[in-house]
């Protein structure tokens, strides 16, 4: 088993893609560290698709509106390095915020449209900016072939291919969107979920289940011109009635990101959307509702 190089400057990153990588094919999966199987399997499928792989570990100041929120994130990086050494991954970036922000760095401003205005842009201003800047960022001291992402920040995944496209990184990197990973009661592994009681990860787990009630609803009234505001109304007081102190929102979109109102309206496959708290931690998840792939 080849041992995992640790790179924390930009003169150390450089050196490795340039004299060991070179123009072999190089996976690329960025994270703020904590790291469960959702992460895992996001390098699983980079070892198994690229000659090399790169996790990057590092908790961006700048995607937090909450300062409590950063301060609280965890930080688990030995485990962490100890996790991609038995994952076979062959680097990791672990730089520090001077190394991705130096002094001279001006973020851009990117026009990610509406996007940016709902479901999580509507509550967590500027954070798709912070996303979009260091994703940015690791790509042009990256290069990557493949970027490695998964579905559980579906609305995340399609700011950053939003991002990709608006520089012109889209044609040569691709990007990879991997399935959610759930735990054995349905609920989707999260670095957030280390900060739940065990009874919170009990109750959390309702969350998951709205989404498969939410999925199942609609796929018995398909044909009918199905409201959706009645399914969200109830499924939000199940959340609040089983712990959750605040739901933000629950929402159908198409995959766009057109808010869908009605079932006769969906005009391409649907996805439900949602981002609640238990136990002071904010949870998102969302679930995909494929209307059409009947048609085979």
């Amino acid at each position: 088993m080849c041992k995992l190089k640790i790179l924390t400057t930009i003169e150390e990153l450089s050196n490795a893609l340039s004299t060991e990588v070179g123009s072999r094919s190089l996976g690329f999966v960025p994270t703020m560290g904590a790291l469960h199987e959702g992460h895992l399997r996001l390098i699983s499928n980079s070892v198994r698709d690229n000659t090399f792989t790169i996790c990057s570990i590092f908790i961006n100041p700048i995607q937090f509106n909450n300062q409590d929120d950063f301060s609280n994130y965890p930080k688990t990086l030995k485990s962490d390095l100890e996790k991609l050494e038995i994952s076979k991954c062959d680097y990791a970036f672990v730089p520090g915020v001077e190394t991705i922000y130096p002094e001279n760095f001006k973020p851009k401003h990117y026009e990610l449209g509406s996007l940016e205005n709902i479901l999580e842009g509507a509550y967590r201003p500027n954070h798709f900016q912070g996303v979009c800047a260091v994703v940015h960022r690791f790509l042009d001291l990256i290069n990557p072939s493949v970027m490695y992402l998964g579905r559980k920040d579906y609305q995340q995944c399609k700011v950053i291919q939003k991002m990709m496209q608006l520089v012109n990184l889209d044609s040569k990197i691709k990007l990879c969107l991997v399935e959610t990973v759930r735990s054995n009661d349905g609920l989707a592994l999260s670095s957030r979920n280390m900060r739940l009681s065990p009874m919170g990860k009990k109750k959390a787990v309702f969350l998951s289940q709205c989404l498969q009630t939410a999925k199942e609803t609609i796929s018995k009234n398909l044909g009918s011109n199905m409201d959706f505001s009645a399914i969200q109304t109830a499924l939000i007081s199940t959340l609040k009635n089983n712990g959750f102190e605040s739901v933000d929102y629950f929402e159908f979109v198409n995959e766009n990101f057109v808010p869908i109102k009605t079932l006769s309206c969906a005009k391409s496959n649907l996805i439900v959307l949602t981002a609640a708290t238990i136990e002071s931690i904010r949870l998102i998840d969302n679930i995909e509702i494929k209307l059409y792939e009947r048609t085979n």
